[in-house]
């Protein structure tokens, strides 16, 4: 009986704090739409301009609550489009709602509820999480009902196609299938790849010649390349090794600013010997990140002089 309170109760506390979570995450996002609501941040922007405005807000008042890391979405598809596109697209998407409410007003009377009720799970799960970004079978779910619904009342017309437009379709209809299964395979293959890899003891960088298709798994792929690099970099003291972390980090922390990519180029800079940069790398991310833990790390620089030496003895051998 004690087992069974003890997980309930616990069940009840982290509802709790996933609600207080999102409470936070919406208020932020609706001041971002208030901030810009014709202009909004950009298309693709809200990771990093949700962090700037976060941070800069707790920094005039220390009760506004920092920006949580790795916050791609606001959880909430009207939020998302509005803090990124502004007024426009939200206009755009009710417009789009109101089409699809008439075309379900057009069916039998009886039918119209039922109609309706099919798309309520859907949209009350884009407004609390983003299924169609995790999901493809929720988009295409979300795809056929709108179709569906817009068939029930359709105006047909009929439309001739010339014998080469009827092979060039007949072609896509066998190529196309062919593709996006050997692109998924490749995916699924990269996937079981880069797992290994990560889970590898000692770490066995050979395992990442093996990846096929690293579009799919970018970042992650990237991840893992270049943090081995800068692993080997600090553990020889050799620059050419951290350098391209550094590069690489260095980018995408525009697009993506999350605490373990500063904490790596906080080390990069200190491995290299750039102590100012690693200074202006912590005071950026302690900036934006005020509730996380960061600091200089005592890493053995690499100096000039080991640097020539280095090369001396290459260069004997």
């Amino acid at each position: 009986m004690g087992f069974t309170n003890s997980g309930s109760q616990n069940l009840i506390t982290n509802k709790a704090k996933l609600e207080d979570i999102r409470s936070t995450i919406y208020g932020q996002s609706l001041d971002m739409l208030i901030e810009k609501p014709f202009t909004g941040y950009g298309l693709g922007k809200f990771e990093p301009e949700y962090l700037i405005y976060t941070a800069r807000q707790h920094q005039l008042n220390d009760s506004f609550s920092p920006g949580l890391p790795a916050l791609d979405h606001p959880h909430n598809e009207l939020l998302l489009w509005g803090v990124e596109g502004g007024l426009l697209p939200i206009l755009g998407l009710l417009l789009a709602a109101l089409f699809v409410l008439s075309r379900i007003y057009t069916a039998k009377p009886g039918t119209r509820l039922a109609i309706f009720a099919l798309f309520v799970p859907i949209f009350l799960h884009s407004q609390l999480e983003y299924p169609f970004y995790h999901s493809l079978v929720h988009w295409i779910t979300f795809v056929i009902l709108i179709y569906w619904v817009d068939q029930r009342t359709p105006r047909l017309k009929s439309v001739s196609f010339s014998s080469i437009t009827k092979t060039t379709f007949r072609v896509f209809s066998l190529l196309i299938p062919i593709l996006v299964s050997v692109y998924m395979a490749a995916a699924l293959h990269t996937n079981y790849v880069l797992t290994q890899f990560e889970k590898s003891q000692p770490v066995n960088a050979g395992l990442l010649e093996k990846v096929t298709n690293p579009v799919v798994w970018k970042d992650r792929y990237h991840w893992d390349l270049y943090s081995t690099y800068l692993k080997l970099g600090l553990s020889t003291n050799n620059p050419e090794y951290i350098q391209p972390y550094i590069d690489w980090s260095v980018e995408v922390i525009k697009s993506k600013p999350r605490p373990a990519f500063y904490r790596n180029l906080i080390l990069a800079y200190q491995g290299s010997g750039e102590i100012n940069k690693a200074q202006q790398v912590l005071a950026e991310a302690e900036y934006l990140f005020p509730q996380q833990s960061f600091g200089l790390i005592a890493v053995k620089p690499v100096s000039h002089a080991e640097e020539t030496q280095s090369e001396a003895e290459s260069q004997k051998q």
